[in-house]
């Protein structure tokens, strides 16, 4: 995005490297206990430039999400993803042998820890590292509702700033 009227500033950015060659190196895992499930990734770059020497960047995140209505996450082996939550009741009125009832959905708690380093002998980038908790709510198989709350730090220029982020998301799929 670009500075501007509808936009906001990038918290990190290197602006554009000049390159010979480039190295990506990550690593990820995803375990889940029941209705728990822990992920994390890893990923590093190597830059080979022209005027500089060893120039690596590099950023992981840990996430962890507790399903409070018990439902998981089906994992798509072939395409590396998790496919969201499908709810055992939707929100919405269903027809049961009781007559129409409200369903709960699905619900989630979550917490993740990021980070990214973009500052090297030859680059600065920036540095951030970002705390966020959210909480999902799945209304229906293509519906989710979504409140994140984000704490960032920021060290840029050899300023540290700190700012705190609510956001909120209806998804229709």
């Amino acid at each position: 995005l670009r500075e501007g009227l509808n936009s906001f500033p990038r918290f990190v950015d290197t602006g554009t490297i000049p390159f010979n060659a480039a190295q990506v190196y990550g690593a990820e895992a995803l375990v889940e206990w029941g209705p728990f499930s822990l992920q994390g990734e890893y990923v590093g770059m190597w830059i080979d430039q022209p005027q500089a020497t060893g120039t690596y960047l590099h950023g992981a995140y840990l996430e962890g999400v507790w399903s409070l209505t018990g439902e998981k996450r089906v994992y798509v082996r072939e395409l590396g993803i998790r496919q969201q939550a499908v709810p055992y009741s939707n929100f919405f009125l269903v027809d049961t042998v009781q007559g129409l009832c409200l369903g709960r959905g699905a619900w989630e708690l979550g917490a993740r820890y990021s980070w990214i380093d973009l500052n090297t002998a030859d680059i600065a980038g920036g540095a951030l590292q970002d705390l966020s908790l959210g909480l999902n709510w799945y209304l229906a198989l293509r519906t989710r509702w979504m409140l994140n709350y984000t704490h960032a730090i920021l060290d840029r220029d050899q300023v540290t700033s700190h700012a705190d982020i609510v956001s909120t998301r209806l998804q229709f799929n």
